[in-house]
């Protein structure tokens, strides 16, 4: 049985993805981990998978970044536990390029890249937030 919460999310991504639709657009949600907390022990997970499964339940592509975040230590990743580091903007980029080309929306062949989990932290500036 679906929470509240959970019938308004998927009302709202039902919304969107009618709008998106009707326009010929396809449209991918991504789901950006808070980075307040080291990554093995995120309390985040059971809700990044509701919020995938609504969205793909809603026809509507979705990316959750914790996969690639979790490569790396998640101070690397921020400027403070909202804003993402330079490093965490690459990460965030790459992810999305690399899901949107899969699912054949902008890319013609996917591009032989480094995977977003082989970035090395020490080649972009750190940045540090309040």
């Amino acid at each position: 049985m679906l929470s509240h919460q959970q019938r308004t999310l998927a009302g709202q991504f039902r919304v969107l993805s009618s709008l998106l639709a009707s326009r010929g657009i396809p449209g991918l949600v991504v789901v950006m981990p808070v980075l307040g907390e080291r990554f093995a022990r995120y309390s985040h997970r059971e809700l990044h998978r509701v919020v995938v499964e609504t969205a793909e339940a809603e026809s509507l592509g979705a990316l959750d970044l914790l996969d690639c975040f979790s490569a790396y230590d998640f101070r690397d990743l921020r400027v403070d536990v909202v804003h993402p580091s330079p490093l965490g903007h690459r990460i965030t980029a790459h992810a999305a390029r690399d899901a949107l080309c899969a699912r054949g929306w902008l890319c013609g062949a996917r591009p032989a890249v480094a995977s977003c989990r082989d970035y090395r932290p020490s080649d972009f500036a750190r940045v540090q937030g309040y």
